[in-house]
């Protein structure tokens, strides 16, 4: 592939990630998930900036990291507060379609980016494929917070996302 046919892949699977959060932002009503999906929205739109910025061969765009552990916070947060995690099948559905959108779009990054001879752009590749690996960190871990939510806090899984 092209440097300008990834990019413009790229910016399209970013557009269709944003969209697919938005939609579960407007069926759920869980207030933790509502803030989780809102940041995976800014994320999405972020990276398609930042290829975007690329595309026009301005670096400018930073890439804003999703804070797995202030994903981890909200979650302790409302099981400090008494709240609920409000789950649903459509919700564990969700997440393992995420999960394999995130991983193969990893893969996708990381396969791209190995024939490159363009410094920046495999630079580009490489970072994008990192937030998509904490994507699907995060994604792994709405699966096993839904599975079992009771104990899903206290996991020792779910500490450790303090590490990405």
């Amino acid at each position: 592939m092209e440097i300008k046919e990834i990019i413009e892949f790229a910016k399209k699977a970013e557009l269709d990630g944003k969209a697919l959060y938005e939609d579960e932002l407007a069926k759920t009503e869980d207030p933790g998930l509502r803030k989780i999906l809102k940041m995976l929205i800014e994320a999405e739109e972020n990276h398609y900036d930042y290829f975007d910025s690329l595309d026009d061969g301005d670096n400018g765009v930073e890439i804003q990291s999703i804070s797995l552990k202030g994903v981890k916070n909200v979650f302790q947060e409302m099981k400090d507060n008494g709240e609920k995690i409000i789950t649903s099948p459509d919700h564990l559905s969700f997440y393992e379609n995420v999960l394999g959108i995130e991983e193969k779009a990893e893969k996708f990054y990381r396969d791209a980016s190995e024939n490159l001879l363009e410094q920046n752009v495999k630079n580009a590749l490489l970072k994008i494929a990192d937030e998509e690996h904490r994507h699907a960190v995060m994604a792994k871990s709405f699966i096993d917070m839904i599975r079992n939510p009771s104990q899903w806090v206290e996991n020792a899984e779910f500490n450790n996302m303090d590490d990405y």
